[in-house]
């Protein structure tokens, strides 16, 4: 074995080897995908929100619930702007680096034609994978022996030089060692990319809009979106019918649904949810009209209003001043088809809850002698955003995929060997470059070595 095996090394050598492992990679990887999972999963906070985040969180999600105190405790409703995962990123950066340095030293030394030196031990770490056995030979008689058999098993054969006693590294198809820093490089991209992209990019509020609304994009694009039909019940969306506009002309249509959006001049659509759209009108026993209010301060009282839920379970308001009633309105979806229903109650004198009954479908209902006339739709709720940087990070994560499967396809190898007199016989040590998936293949190499080499003939 080497000297500077045996060496200590210095607190930031130890850190350098500590970010080098694989085990700290995969798991930083790991939390990083989940972090993004969680983003993908739980509604971000708005940007026209960010002066005031804990009234949209309000209105969005409420305020009770153990869940939604440890949501909000871990900053899950702003995943991209909360420190943890900032720091996430960096740590999954300094990573990156000390791997992608490693792995680049390690293929330029493997592949170009420079020597090997004790000190290069290091990039082994302590804890290599290792097999030893003894060869009845001495060093002088074990070495031409063993290199010949490396080679002739299609093995590179490398002098490590700065050693008292014989070291090599032997390697097989050393190009494909460059896939590794070429897989790390393009993560890295990726990450950087994925940190730009939660600083400049920007993500609308909701648009629940009903066929023919027309919604502006804004942040200096000229272009606007028309809903032109959508497909679904509340809380199952299915698909939505959508025309680009530029300066008020159609310049392209497209279909969005669940799991599927679209990009236009890098302006993403994604269909997020359906929610319920109540259509209420009333007419008293004379079959006059009634004047209904929506309970919302900017809603002027009409004859008939469109109560749009902003969730599926959302409870809404209707009242109908000139005969002091209240009804509250509740969409809930139903147990067997999960399509809402909606349950229909008044507010008696003594502001008791009076059930008046439940709606899975458009009819009319009686409230003394007063009729409402009851219509359920659904609205869908289209998310715009924009982010610059994702296009650059899905072309890097697709490279770091391919040079990564490449790299598994055509798998490269090191060992590192060294050689130890005693008496008349020569120990071998082989030890795997564990920065490689070098485990895979080395043991079944040692026991031909050992095969080849034991019976000292």
């Amino acid at each position: 074995m080497t000297e500077q095996s045996a060496a200590h090394p210095e607190p930031l050598s130890r850190l350098w080897r500590i970010l080098a492992l694989p085990e700290v990679l995969m798991g930083a990887m790991g939390l990083l995908a989940l972090a993004l999972l969680l983003a993908a999963l739980i509604p971000q906070i708005p940007p026209q929100a960010v002066g005031d985040p804990q009234a949209w969180l309000v209105v969005r999600h409420g305020t009770s619930g153990l869940g939604n105190r440890l949501i909000r405790a871990l900053d899950l409703f702003d995943i991209y702007h909360a420190g943890w995962f900032r720091l996430l990123l960096a740590l999954s950066g300094l990573v990156l680096v000390v791997r992608l340095a490693e792995m680049t030293e390690i293929a330029w030394r493997a592949t170009a034609s420079h020597r090997w030196e004790a000190t290069h031990f290091a990039l082994w770490g302590p804890h290599a994978p290792h097999r030893t056995f003894t060869v009845p030979l001495p060093p002088d008689k074990t070495l031409p022996r063993l290199r010949n058999t490396l080679q002739q098993m299609g093995l590179r054969w490398a002098q490590v030089t700065g050693t008292a006693a014989p070291n090599a590294v032997a390697g097989r198809r050393p190009l494909s060692l460059w896939a590794y820093p070429v897989a790390y490089g393009a993560t890295l991209v990726a990450l950087v990319g994925l940190a730009a992209a939660g600083g400049r990019g920007w993500q609308d509020a909701d648009w629940r809009p009903a066929p023919g609304d027309i919604h502006t994009i804004g942040h200096h694009s000229p272009l606007a979106v028309r809903l032109e039909s959508f497909t679904g019940q509340a809380p199952c969306p299915s698909a939505a019918e959508i025309t680009w506009m530029d300066k008020g002309l159609a310049v392209k249509q497209s279909r969005v649904s669940w799991g599927r959006p679209v990009t236009y001049q890098n302006i993403t659509v994604r269909l997020v949810d359906a929610v319920p759209a109540i259509r209420v009108r009333g007419w008293d026993a004379e079959g006059r009209p009634l004047t209904l209010e929506s309970g919302r301060p900017e809603a002027e009282p009409a004859n008939e209003i469109t109560l749009v839920f902003t969730s599926p379970q959302e409870r809404r308001f209707v009242l109908i001043p000139d005969n002091g009633l209240y009804l509250s309105l509740v969409s809930t979806p139903q147990a067997t088809t999960g399509r809402a229903a909606l349950i229909l109650s008044r507010l008696d004198d003594e502001g008791n809850v009076v059930l008046l009954g439940m709606l899975d479908r458009s009819g009319e209902i009686a409230v003394g002698d007063l009729r409402l006339q009851i219509e359920i739709g659904s609205r869908p709720v289209l998310r715009f955003s924009h982010s610059p940087a994702m296009g650059p990070v899905l072309i890097a994560l697709l490279l770091a995929v391919v040079a990564l499967a490449a790299a598994w396809l055509r798998e490269p190898g090191l060992l590192w060997l060294a050689l130890e007199e005693k008496e008349d016989t020569t120990t071998i040590h082989l030890l795997a470059c564990p920065r490689l998936r070098g485990d895979l293949w080395w043991s079944a190499l040692g026991e031909q070595l050992e095969e080849a080499l034991g019976n000292g003939d």
